[in-house]
């Protein structure tokens, strides 16, 4: 039964909906007026399989059939839709959440504050397509916004057994026009525990530390810090690349390598038992790239060139 007055329609107890597979248990108010402004619920959601609803894609490829059951509080008012203290599993993974969604279709804007935690991160990884990460017990927390413009993310932190790592970006949408600005700082004493094979690499247990900052579009890059430090190898570099500027912009690289058998394999082969190093400045000018102080070297051999 339910009971309308001030331009909203209250709930007397739970009202059941079901949707396919999902069911919903809804208590409180719905909004009467437009864009139901002034519904204040209380939500709890049962989904044993989510697969047959097409959810959006990156939220399917995460999601899977993994049973789902959320409880929280959701409320229309005139800046959007609030969604307060969200709780539930996904899986076995453990979610917490509030957020704010604004906009109508194709317009819309998303603010979500997370914080996931659970046993088998490889239940959930299926939105990460550059990594094969390793099995085991995570916690991501943070703070991701998506409108119209870009994709943001605000101190969003991935915390394993290996190590940890802290994300801030903003990226331009659609990501095809590869703008924006990145910053990662991660570190820990396993990079194979905390991250798992890298496309066709595949790391050997050994400490790590990241310190990345880049922002740009298109060729045109400014690398504020690229300071990669794993086993005793070391990758550096610092400067920028603009191919449309008359002025000479100039990146610099550094590679020192002691023993490229320590990290690791490739496509399951270990790399062989000699030092690496590499070094140089490419500048750029009208358009036109160039190579300057080059410095390589592999086991005893050696080359140079400008």
């Amino acid at each position: 039964t339910a009971a309308g007055e001030d331009g909203v329609l209250r709930l007397d107890g739970p009202m059941a909906v079901s949707v396919a597979d999902a069911n919903a248990s809804l208590e409180g108010a719905i909004g009467l007026g437009a864009g139901a402004v002034g519904t204040a619920l209380s939500v709890e959601l049962t989904v044993p399989d989510p697969a047959p609803l097409e959810l959006p894609r990156m939220l399917a490829r995460t999601v899977g059939s993994l049973p789902v059951t959320l409880a929280g509080r959701w409320r229309i008012e005139a800046g959007g839709h609030h969604f307060d203290d969200v709780v539930g599993t996904v899986g076995a993974t453990r979610v917490a959440l509030q957020g704010l969604v604004q906009g109508a279709a194709g317009s819309r804007s998303l603010a979500l504050d997370l914080d996931l935690a659970g046993p088998r991160l490889e239940e959930i990884d299926g939105a990460l397509e550059v990594m094969d990460l390793t099995p085991g017990p995570f916690e991501l927390l943070g703070r991701i916004e998506i409108d119209g413009a870009a994709v943001q993310l605000e101190a969003l932190r991935l915390l394993r057994q290996g190590g940890q790592a802290t994300f801030d970006a903003r990226l331009a949408r659609p990501l095809s026009e590869r703008a924006g600005r990145i910053a990662v700082v991660a570190s820990g004493p396993d990079l194979a525990a905390f991250g798992g094979r890298f496309g066709a690499w595949t790391p050997a247990p050994a400490p790590f530390e990241i310190d990345l900052g880049i922002e740009g579009s298109g060729p045109n890059w400014r690398i504020d810090a690229l300071d990669l430090r794993y086993a005793d190898a070391r990758v550096f570099a610092e400067g920028e690349t603009n191919v449309d500027a008359d002025a000479a912009p100039e990146l610099r690289a550094e590679v020192e390598i002691p023993s490229l058998a320590r990290l690791g394999t490739l496509d399951g082969r270990r790399f062989l038992d000699l030092p690496a190093e590499a070094s140089g400045t490419i500048t750029s000018r009208a358009g036109v790239l160039n190579l300057d102080a080059l410095r390589l070297r592999l086991g005893d051999g050696r080359a140079e060139g400008h």
